[in-house]
């Protein structure tokens, strides 16, 4: 785990629009589960189903992240939804699943660090859970400023999502020393791309 000082680029996403999130994943999904879910999701190998609980388990995999704050790997844990699981029942889950990493964000502080492909902060973990439907990002522009020479010393990054269409994501990352001296900033512009499987 890494901390450091409290910045501005923390007050981005929290638990807030993570339950946003979920309440319209709830809208969208449980308007439908009257309709046969063992159909593929779109351009997926997965059925309907599945992708759902696949929901419920990465919303509980980053909820476990974040209140276990394990430094430099994934907890040996599973989400399991029953084979065979109803798809009312199997979106209740993916919703539960939701509100259990609303409560881990809401309870960490902003200088909380968990393992997510590398260090990642409650921002980050709360815009993992907003991702459009259907979607990927590619770089498509990249800046970085090197304020001062970042030798052997861990390093803190913060980043923010600071602008979003249906087009472009852009966002603002700082490069922090553990004593908070800044060593970089940069910005990014993320194209938003359809999924195609292998993005």
């Amino acid at each position: 785990m890494v901390a450091g000082a409290a910045s501005p680029l923390n007050a981005g996403m929290d638990h807030h629009d993570v339950d946003e999130a979920v309440a319209a994943m709830t809208a969208v999904l449980g308007a439908r589960t009257g309709r046969d879910w063992r159909v593929p999701a779109g351009p997926l190998e997965w059925d309907c189903r599945e992708t759902a609980a696949h929901i419920g388990h990465d919303l509980l995999a980053y909820a476990g992240q974040l209140a276990g704050r394990p430094p430099d790997h994934y907890l040996p844990f599973d989400l399991v939804v029953r084979p065979g699981t109803a798809a009312d029942a199997t979106v209740r889950v993916a919703a539960a699943c939701g509100t259990l990493l609303s409560l881990a964000l809401a309870a960490a502080g902003p200088d909380t660090r968990a393992w997510h492909h590398g260090p990642c902060d409650p921002a980050g973990f709360a815009a993992m859970t907003v991702v459009p439907e259907g979607s990927a990002f590619r770089t498509i522009n990249l800046n970085v400023q090197f304020i001062r020479i970042g030798r052997a010393h861990p390093l803190l990054i913060e980043a923010m999502v600071v602008s979003a269409t249906k087009s472009l994501i852009v966002a603002e990352v700082v490069f922090l020393r553990e004593d908070g001296e800044l060593i970089a900033r940069a910005s990014a512009q993320q194209l938003v791309v359809p999924f195609t499987g292998s993005s």
